[in-house]
């Protein structure tokens, strides 16, 4: 039935989030003074771009010039960060990321080779330098890919653009049971970045090129499919609070789509604590998850590639504040956070508000099997623990690879013992993935590690080289690694080709 199964496409997009949310287990000993928040109650983290009548970030305000209301009621703020701390980070996990996605899926052809010129355009401006670390992706027919991993280098995506060949958007002309699956596809794609970079601290703005999803808006939904659908969009606001998730879309066709912003025309959520009063699949539509996590939509100009620029410019010249809610009821009911400056001329941008969802508890055994399946099953890079793989040695005539994971030491969970030195636990998977992504076969390991402690107190690297084994099937193209803090739940991939192997057995 068409109204059902819009839900549960919607809702299976989604469900991931739930499992990965659950973890919350933080690492011992980091001892950064940064954003400190008491771990005994909840806090709501906001990232703000303040802006002047011109358009332009400003970055010198003080704490005593913000204000944040909840629901109306003032809050008591418990941190404040400038933009020059964010710029400044003490590690790589405390960098702004920004992510580029061209939108093939949902884009007409000819409007994509605009949006493709533009983004070319832009990676060529500033003799190639980017602001901040940017990745390339392309939402294709057959899902997300990522076109290359987070840099600086606008030179390194220019040539990963030019190298990926788009598809023909065949999926536009599949009528409503394509649009059912286009949307699915859509919103799992972005609770798949949410997913790969929860592990970052600092804010991530996704920069989408794309004319927005299919709004399903001809059937209304039965009062079971509203709730259902309800809480889909729950978990992905939810989710992209919790990983400081900020979207921006840029509209390639230079058309208004002002109808899907009109006041009017608001998410029903902001008006109804009930969710069967009036929920629709258009509550999922690009242009409303841009404003509710404080992003823009973008269109009606030509100068794409500026928009771009610009965008990034000011994600990266963000505020972000803390504060307890003095409203302790937990109810699941969405709250309207507004946060004003105290200076005439300037204006404050941030997320509409957030659900106040009750605190899940620790990822389970089955949740952590599904992290460790979903990296591996993705076509995106996650950092949060670095990871580097080589070839060791080829053991001919036994289908057998060695390889050598080298995994940053200093992002793992080191627990001391108590003999005095410092151990450490990490789950490995080596998986064979072929030419399109498809997983061969993969196998789970589990790996410990040990410093004594005069080593430990003295390394400032801290790298641990792991000597795996990996049978490469015949039509393997590239075999991922992924690996998994067991005390954090921390997750790190990388991937090897694997042309010359396929060959040699």
């Amino acid at each position: 039935m068409f109204r059902i199964s819009v839900c549960q496409l919607v809702f299976s997009a989604v469900l991931p989030v739930l499992a990965h949310a659950q973890q919350s287990v933080q690492t011992p000993g980091d001892s950064s003074p940064r954003l400190v928040l008491h771990s005994t109650t909840r806090a709501v983290v906001l990232d703000i771009v303040v802006t002047d009548q011109t358009g332009k970030p400003v970055g010198n305000l003080s704490k005593s010039d913000f204000t944040i209301l909840e629901d109306g009621v003032a809050q008591e703020i418990a941190s404040f960060e400038t933009p020059g701390v964010h710029l400044h980070p003490l590690s790589y996990v405390e960098q702004s990321q920004t992510v580029l996605v061209l939108d093939e899926m949902n884009t007409r052809f000819e409007d994509l080779a605009f949006a493709r010129y533009a983004v070319a355009k832009l990676l060529e401006r500033n003799s190639g330098k980017l602001e901040m670390p940017t990745a390339l992706m392309a939402l294709t027919n057959s899902g997300l890919v990522q076109l290359h991993d987070y840099t600086t280098a606008g030179s390194e995506l220019l040539q990963a653009l030019e190298r990926h060949r788009a598809e023909l958007p065949w999926r536009l002309r599949t009528g409503m049971e394509g649009a059912k699956e286009r949307l699915a596809t859509s919103i799992g794609a972005i609770q798949e970045i949410a997913y790969s970079r929860a592990d970052y601290k600092a804010r991530k703005n996704v920069v989408w090129v794309s004319p927005g999803f299919p709004i399903i808006t001809t059937s209304e939904l039965l009062t079971e499919d509203r709730s259902v659908l309800f809480e889909a969009i729950r978990m992905l606001s939810d989710e992209l609070l919790r990983t400081r998730i900020t979207i921006y879309t840029v509209d390639p066709r230079g058309v208004t789509v002002g109808r899907l912003l009109a006041a009017a025309d608001q998410p029903s959520y902001l008006h109804s604590t009930n969710p069967a009063a009036g929920t629709t699949v258009a509550d999922l539509a690009l242009e409303r998850l841009a404003l509710e996590t404080g992003g823009e939509a973008l269109y009606g100009r030509n100068n794409l590639d500026q928009e771009i620029e610009d965008t990034i410019v000011n994600g990266a010249m963000y505020f972000t504040l803390s504060y307890y809610p003095s409203n302790r009821n937990w109810d699941g009911t969405f709250r309207k956070v507004r946060v004003n400056v105290d200076k005439p001329g300037l204006h404050a941008t941030t997320r509409d508000g957030y659900f106040a969802l009750a605190a899940l508890p620790p990822a389970a055994d089955k949740e952590a099997a599904l992290q460790l399946t979903s990296a591996v099953s993705s076509r995106l890079s996650f950092g949060a623990i670095p990871v580097k793989v080589s070839p060791a040695e080829l053991v001919q005539n036994v289908s057998t690879e060695k390889l050598t994971v080298d995994v940053d030491g200093q992002a793992l969970s080191w627990t001391p013992s108590d003999k005095g030195d410092y151990h450490c636990k990490v789950q490995v998977v080596l998986a064979n993935l072929s030419n399109k992504g498809e997983r061969l076969d993969y196998r789970v390991q589990s790996v410990g590690g040990v410093i004594p402690g005069d080593k430990f107190a003295r390394s400032k690297s801290r790298s641990w080289v792991i000597p795996v084994e990996v049978p490469v099937k015949p039509e393997a193209a590239r075999i991922r690694v992924v690996v998994r803090d067991d005390l954090s739940g921390k997750l790190g991939t990388a991937d090897i080709s694997w042309p010359a192997s396929t060959q040699s057995h």
